[in-house]
């Protein structure tokens, strides 16, 4: 088993052998050099010459490349790595989790705060009585909006909104007569 250190400085776990991931460099260095070499020898003849690279030994290298990989990749994984991820995975869920409550109950603080602000800024001055009575108009034109709102909805779908009796001043009711 081979436990390399990255250069951040996190541990990755591997359970190839050092052997096997070198034996894989290896070939995959001598494919590209050979590669390179027989385009260049390539380029360099004329037109009517044999051809130095050839699809037989392009065919030859490949598969010897695709053999050291699918090794590596079918290789069973052993349990003692099975294990290390999954409390890898737990640590990592654990640490979500805690970060998220960890979120949650600052944002309740702020909100406390802001709220015990606002209460102290409206104590005793008129400012505040003033800003609360805003906010309380704004929050019935919000409102009021809101049934309209859904009377135009209830209209789009085919149905009838609900018909409201539109009152008439006393004074223009008294005058008519």
């Amino acid at each position: 088993a081979v436990v390399s250190t990255q250069s951040t400085g996190t541990e990755e776990l591997r359970y190839h052998t050092a052997t096997e991931l070198e034996n894989l460099e290896k070939l995959l260095n001598t494919t590209r050099d050979w590669l390179d070499k027989t385009a260049k020898e390539q380029e360099g003849l004329a037109k009517n010459v044999d051809p130095v690279l050839r699809l037989e030994a392009m065919q030859t290298k490949n598969k010897a490349l695709e053999r050291e990989l699918y090794y590596l990749v079918r290789k069973p994984i052993p349990q003692w790595y099975k294990d290390k991820l999954n409390k890898m995975m737990e640590a990592l869920k654990n640490s979500t989790v805690k970060a998220e409550e960890a979120k949650k109950s600052e944002s309740k603080e702020e909100e406390k705060t802001d709220e015990a602000k606002t209460e102290e800024k409206g104590e005793g001055t008129k400012e505040g009585e003033k800003s609360d009575k805003e906010g309380k108009e704004a929050k019935e034109e919000k409102s009021a909006e809101e049934k309209v709102e859904t009377k135009e909805e209830k209209s789009a779908e085919g149905e009838k909104p609900e018909e409201t009796p539109v009152e008439t001043p006393k004074e223009e009711q008294t005058e008519e007569k």
